[in-house]
């Protein structure tokens, strides 16, 4: 198992404050089926997803699906624009000596958690990742500023060897005025050389369709069945540790065809490499 040695500055130490009030651990909405429906997650107004595909996970009985803990993370549509490689953590797309452009080999206008939920099937599938750390921000935010500067580029490559990946949403610009564009996305990647795939959310339906209204929201998924096995308001070195541990730890169930990394077995209930 990996140690870490977190360079969070010290008030981060127990959370970063989320910008503005709001609880992320809404009830969300029930579901079921694969066609197009609304959910609202308790917040104002509401979004309407575009229906989740057949194979995406779907709650059972008395589940729900939202971004609450226990819950399926729902399959929402991400519309505007996303950096989204999700099989490596290298060099970002937008390197401060050059333009981001619509052109890039991985920009796509729109994206939604069936491409995440790939990630967690066996090759050639996917790529057999086990757990999903998203965070939905705002680009205006400070706490979501410190977020993207504080998370260290070599451990997300850590957490992709391990079967982790990074997911990012900005879902407003830097002004708190309108939801994020493409300047948004480009700018900020630009600026925090982030190294996982990140997203926009033009239609806003990230807070729509969870009731999400405060930033950062940071939510742990387990892709292989889409439930949220954590999530919170602010972030920190704990909750890092708490992906990281999720990521070396397993459950020896061999129903989980993604419980270890590719070339490793669980020993104990920790994923060892052979």
């Amino acid at each position: 198992m990996r140690t870490f040695s977190w360079s969070v500055s010290a008030v981060l130490s127990l959370a970063l404050a989320a910008c503005g009030a709001n609880s992320i651990n809404t009830s969300g909405t029930t579901s079921g089926g694969g066609g197009s429906g609304t959910t609202s997650g308790g917040g104002a107004g509401s979004g309407t997803t575009t229906g989740a595909p057949l194979d995406y996970p779907q709650p059972d009985a008395g589940q729900v699906s939202g971004i609450a803990i226990g819950n399926i993370f729902p399959n929402i549509t991400l519309s505007g624009g996303a950096l989204a490689n999700f099989a490596t953590a290298e060099t970002p797309d937008c390197p401060p000596s050059d333009h981001c452009t619509t052109s890039s080999p991985t920009f796509v206008p729109q994206i939604d958690f069936q491409q995440l939920y790939l990630q967690g099937k066996a090759p050639p599938t996917g790529n057999s990742f086990r757990y999903a750390f998203v965070d939905i921000s705002g680009a205006w935010c400070p706490h979501c500023q410190q977020e993207a500067q504080d998370l260290p580029s070599e451990y997300v490559k850590q957490w992709l060897a391990e079967g982790g990946v990074v997911f990012s949403i900005l879902v407003q610009n830097a002004t708190n005025s309108a939801p994020a564009t493409t300047y948004t996305l480009f700018s900020w990647v630009k600026q925090y050389q982030t190294n996982y795939p990140i997203s926009i959310d033009m239609q806003e339906n990230m807070a729509y369709d969870t009731g999400i209204k405060a930033w950062p929201g940071n939510v742990i998924v387990r892709l292989n069945d889409m439930v949220v096995i954590q999530s919170v308001l602010g972030a920190g070195d704990s909750f890092y540790e708490l992906f990281s541990t999720a990521l070396t730890k397993c459950q020896g169930d061999p129903s989980i065809p993604n419980d270890c990394w590719a070339g490793a077995t669980c020993q104990s209930g920790i994923c060892v490499n052979n």
